[in-house]
């Protein structure tokens, strides 16, 4: 077989087949050739749609550019095209809404409606398939509403505004056409609803409001939308007003400036309309009507007055004033005038008799009380009575005359500068008669003045007295004192005054007082005055005495004299001073005999002497004793009282002076108690050395009550004695002394040698020695410290700490390798007679190796460190490029570390690097030694304002490890 292929349309072909027969048991064969055809007869196949809707573009009212996509579901055996046409319902074509670019099918500019849209399938061999759809262009776009922002509205007369919706469009648009507006308000204050009409109306309600309004758009096909719009709703009518009538009244009327309303008001509803009667001296009767205010909403009314009256008679102007709620307003004026129909004159005055009373001060004529002029007919005038006296003591048979001229006067009729409204003058008289005694305000008493006069001879004597009177005035008082000295009964001196100031003698004298008023009556009084010495004696004493007890009586006496040290006094002799303990005094009456007392001059008893709570007095030795036993001693050792001895004069003042005196039972007749603790301990280092002039210090419990004690030199043991029993107390060692002792290089390799870990600390107390800066840690900040010191740069501890630390000896550490948070300071509690080996271990900050020297016992020793002496040269050299100074050591030495000071001259050789020198003329420098040194200090001096060194000096240095 042998087929011969054709292509035809599409996918569809031909086939020449030829096909070839053969027997082969005749060799017989036949050849027939045979025609083969695919063919496509049919159309494309698939789904057509009922009905298609496209959205209105949102401007135009038709479609935009919109893509006809091929129906779905297309079945073909062939390649097939897509193509559209348009069709209104009518039937014509409409070709011109139809577009094809690069193959896709579209229609434009559409009108809003419904139309025929064909689907057209044309496959490659021809074949056609056609389908109808219902096309509907639809329109759902709102309009767009555009309002006036705000509008404004005037009420009518009747109190209304109507508004129509198209009056609030500000140029709505819509694609497809606007077919009408409707409005609505957003609040009914008026009672017309909210709902959507053709227009909105507006009230009396709305007046000074902003109401909101909405404004419906619709467009052709339904659509609708909303704006705002601010209504202001104004009433620009005013409102209108009628007064009250004017009228007159008297001045005798009575009226009520509260209530003016009595003569007329102003109504707002013509039914509130009266009439307005006034019944007086000027009108009989119905003089007019209330007045109205009336206005197309509301009108409200407000009132106010101006007062314009003098003495009486003037006019009072009512000013109504109607205003609206917009705040439109009308106004008018109610005139009140005033009259006075009677004019005060003299025959509305009475005049006032004349007065005969008791009395003589001025203060007893007042009008109120002799009579003043009555008036009548004063309503309407402002009448005033004024008077002149003219008074005469003790005349026409009184103590006090007087002739009183009265004037009265009318203020409102009289200007000044007339007549009319003046009557007078009248006279009247007062006479006054008087017989009280004025009487003294002042105590007059015995009085008692101190004097401190050298000479003890004079005092001042200053005594001021007062008096009052019922009719004369304190300063018209007649004063006069008669002086009777030393009280004999005889008149020694006179004067005419209330003050006595005189210096008098010592002793008692006597002053009579008389006081006198205008109207001859008189009082009197005396006092005594007695001037007295009041300086206090002056106390010299012995400070204290020491005084053991009698072995036979148990009891020792002691007299006050026995403490004086020369007291003296200014008046009284030293031989007639009073000597006594704590401010006690014998009995006067009994001065020049033995006897016991106690206080201020009280008898006492032996037994009360004896048992210490009286004093004996000895007149021959001018002073009182006090005795003393085994109670005055708790301890049964001694003791020490405080005494307050007493120095009194003949004119019995007195001082004193505290002393003391130490009683001691030196023959052991009083029993012994012990009444005190003490407190013990030692202060070493870890290598049992002594710290010399540490400070022990105490605070006990019992008022904060502070002490100290210094150790031993050489034991390091301290003592602290005397310390009250049952207390608590806290100790504290305390010791700063120079920073550098014990301070070496060798301190430092030490320290080092334990942050590299080649050598760690295993004692918490060489941990502690290390902890430079207080860090509680161990860094190499603290080799930086410690070489400062080393090197002279600084001369303390940071933070100024102190050189030594102290630890109790029986302080656990928690963690030894962490040793910093410990105790400094040792609690005893509830102190007995002894607490011993309170002791404490004592630390060198920076001193590792505990070579401090300088605070150790004498049998310690010291150490020689003058050994292992080589030589070191110094030479200079080129060291990468650069010239250096070099120390190398003539032979190979195995050392930690060293430090060595240079000092040099000046030369002509510069300083190769001073970037490390500082201001005190220290410079540490790296020294290259070769391989032997691993921590080399070199400290190199220069002389003042000297920047150069010598390089080829040789010098030999002692070296220390």
């Amino acid at each position: 077989m042998t087929d011969v292929k054709f292509d035809l349309c599409g996918n569809t072909f031909k086939i020449a087949r030829s096909w070839f027969v053969i027997d082969w048991c005749t060799s017989e064969s036949i050849t027939k050739n045979q025609i083969i055809m695919v063919k496509d007869s049919k159309g494309p196949q698939f789904e057509c749609n009922d009905t298609l809707i496209i959205k209105s573009n949102a401007y135009i009212c038709a479609v935009g550019l919109t893509e006809i996509l091929p129906p779905p579901f297309i079945v073909d055996c062939n390649a097939y095209t897509f193509s559209i046409s348009l069709f209104a319902k009518n039937g014509n074509a409409l070709p011109q809404y139809i577009s094809n670019v690069l193959g896709k099918n579209y229609i434009e500019n559409v009108p809003v409606g419904e139309y025929i849209l064909t689907y057209i399938l044309l496959d490659a061999c021809g074949n056609r398939s056609l389908c109808d759809t219902k096309l509907i262009i639809y329109d759902d776009t709102a309009p767009y509403a555009v309002c006036d922002q705000t509008t404004k509205t005037s009420l009518d007369a009747n109190g209304k505004a109507r508004v129509f919706a198209f009056s609030f469009d500000d140029g709505s648009t819509d694609n497809c056409g606007i077919a009408g507006y409707q409005v609505r308000r957003m609040l009914d204050k008026c009672g017309f609803g909210t709902k959507f009409g053709p227009f909105v109306d507006f009230c009396c309600e709305d007046i000074g409001t902003v109401q909101m309004v909405a404004l419906e758009v619709t467009d052709i096909h339904g659509n609708k939308n909303t704006c705002m719009v601010e209504v202001i709703v104004e009433d620009k009518l005013k409102p209108t007003l009628t007064c009250p009538p004017d009228l007159t009244l008297a001045c005798t009327d009575v009226y009520d400036e509260n209530h003016l309303d009595d003569f007329g008001r102003v109504v707002t509803k013509l039914s509130d309309v009266k009439d307005v009667i006034i019944n007086n001296y000027y009108h009989s009767g119905k003089i007019g009507k209330d007045g109205l205010a009336s206005d197309n909403c509301m009108v409200t009314v407000t009132t106010s007055y101006i007062k314009n009256i003098n003495c009486h008679v003037g006019n009072i102007k009512r000013k109504f004033i109607a205003t609206d709620g917009s705040g439109l307003k009308d106004s008018c004026i109610q005139t009140i005038t005033i009259l006075n129909p009677d004019y005060f004159d003299e025959n509305d005055i009475t005049w006032p008799d004349h007065y005969v009373g008791d009395g003589c001060k001025s203060s007893q004529t007042n009008p109120e009380i002799t009579g003043k002029p009555k008036f009548k007919n004063t309503t309407c005038s402002t009448v005033a009575a004024t008077f002149e006296d003219n008074a005469f003591y003790i005349a026409d048979g009184a103590c006090l005359k007087i002739i009183r001229t009265w004037t009265v006067v009318d203020w409102c009729q009289f200007t000044g500068s007339n007549n009319t409204g003046k009557w007078g003058p009248y006279i009247q008289t007062i006479k006054l008669h008087n017989t009280d005694k004025p009487y003294f305000t002042s105590i007059c008493k015995d009085t008692l003045v101190c004097s401190y006069d050298a000479n003890c001879s004079l005092g001042l004597v200053d005594i001021q007295q007062e008096a009052m009177d019922a009719c004369t005035d304190k300063d018209k008082l007649i004063w006069k004192y008669e002086l009777d000295l030393n009280n004999n009964g005889s008149i020694d001196s006179t004067s005419a005054s209330s003050r006595f100031q005189k210096n008098l003698t010592y002793g008692t004298h006597k002053i009579f007082w008389r006081v006198e008023d205008q109207c001859g009556n008189f009082s009197a009084c005396s006092q005594l005055v007695t001037i007295k010495d009041c300086k206090k004696p002056t106390p010299y004493c012995i400070t204290s005495l020491t005084l053991g007890l009698n072995q036979n009586s148990g009891n020792i006496a002691i007299w006050a004299k026995d403490f004086n040290l020369g007291s003296f006094d200014n008046c009284t002799d030293t031989s007639d001073l009073i000597f006594t303990f704590d401010g006690a005094i014998p009995k006067d009456s009994l001065i020049l005999q033995q006897h016991y007392f106690k206080g201020n001059g009280d008898i006492a008893t032996i037994a009360e002497y004896n048992s210490g709570l009286a004093q004996i007095w000895l007149p021959e030795k001018r002073s009182s004793g006090l005795v003393f036993d085994c109670t005055d001693i708790p301890n049964g050792i001694s003791n020490n009282i405080i005494l307050k001895m007493t120095v009194t004069d003949e004119a019995g003042n007195q001082d004193f002076c505290l002393v003391e005196l130490v009683i001691q039972d030196n023959v052991g007749v009083c029993p012994d108690v012990i009444t005190q603790g003490k407190i013990s301990g030692t202060i070493k280092t870890t290598n049992q050395k002594t710290p010399k002039s540490t400070l022990v210090q105490y605070t006990s419990s019992l008022e904060n009550k502070q002490g100290q004690a210094i150790i031993d030199s050489i034991t390091g043991i301290y003592v602290l004695d005397t310390l009250v029993l049952g207390q608590d107390y806290d100790l504290r060692p305390n010791l700063n002394s120079s920073v550098l002792e014990g301070v070496t290089t060798l301190d430092l390799v030490m320290i080092q040698r334990h942050i590299l870990g080649l050598a760690p600390f295993s004692s918490p107390y060489k941990l502690i020695a290390s902890d430079v800066n207080s860090s509680k840690s161990v860094t190499a900040s603290d080799l930086t410290e410690l070489r400062k010191l080393i090197l002279g740069i600084t001369d303390k501890f940071p933070k100024d700490l102190n050189s030594w630390v102290f630890v109790p000896s029986d302080y656990i550490f928690v963690d030894q390798s962490v040793p910093y948070n410990f105790d400094r300071f040792k609690k005893i509690e509830q102190l007995g007679p002894l607490s011993d080996q309170n002791d404490f271990i004592a630390i060198k900050i920076g001193d590792v190796n505990e070579s401090a020297l300088f605070h150790v016992a004498p049998e310690g020793g010291t150490q020689n460190r003058n050994n292992n002496v080589f030589e070191v040269k110094l030479s200079k050299e080129i060291i990468d490029g650069k010239p250096v100074m070099a120390l190398r050591s003539g032979q190979a030495q195995n050392v930690d570390g060293f430090q060595l000071c240079l000092e040099y001259e000046d030369s002509d050789a510069y300083f190769i690097d001073g970037s490390n020198s500082d201001e005190n003329d220290l410079t540490i420098m790296t020294v290259i030694m070769g391989r032997i040194f691993s921590d080399v200090w070199l400290i190199i001096k220069r002389p003042k304002e000297s920047k150069k060194i010598n390089y080829w000096q040789k010098f030999r240095s002692v070296m220390t490890w």
